[in-house]
């Protein structure tokens, strides 16, 4: 007779090499993904959630700008939230932890905590471990890097036309104070 009381237990033996590789899928909540894998989906999500915003910018939305500022980085949040659970259960601790990604400052350190520990080492309480990166996701996560990279340093002097090469015009210096 097994006793009640003691947690249920899940036999891990057929992991990966029996079955030929294991490939999560993006909104399951309950399996693990690797770093690249995590840097990928994260990346992939801020490319996606640029994407409306930047076409707002560029297009002069007016009234509906506020509003898609706020739907956009709503579900890029709740979207963010999903590889982040899955990191945290790579890393053998519970999905609860990804709230403070709504804490400040402590969303900088779990980012990168998330993006550069090693998970642990066989299968732990949420699953086995996952699979080696396929070259889509080496590709997926490099390309979208770049992808970040790029878009930053082309919006970075976005709608800054001032020239600062030539001294102000006269009417605009402040007079010496006497």
């Amino acid at each position: 007779m097994s006793n009640p009381y003691l947690p249920p237990s899940t036999n891990f033996s057929s992991t990966s090499e029996q079955d030929g590789g294991w490939e999560p899928s993006f909104f399951s909540l309950s399996a693990r993904i690797g770093r690249l894998r995590y840097l990928a989906y994260v990346l992939a999500i801020l490319v996606v959630s640029a994407f409306p915003l930047m076409i707002a910018v560029m297009f002069n939305f007016g009234m509906l700008f506020p509003p898609l500022i706020l739907l956009t980085l709503l579900v890029a949040a709740l979207a963010a939230v999903i590889p982040s659970i899955r990191r945290l259960h790579d890393l053998g601790y519970s999905g609860w932890l990804a709230i403070l990604a709504v804490v400040p400052l402590a969303n900088c350190a779990l980012g990168v905590w998330l993006t550069l520990a090693k998970g642990t080492e066989g299968p732990n309480r949420f699953g086995a471990s996952p699979g080696a990166n396929t070259a889509g996701v080496v590709v997926a996560a490099i390309g979208m890097l770049i992808t970040v990279l790029l878009t930053f340093t082309f919006f970075r002097g976005w709608g800054d036309e001032r020239d600062f090469t030539r001294p102000p015009p006269p009417s605009t210096q402040n007079p010496p104070s006497p």
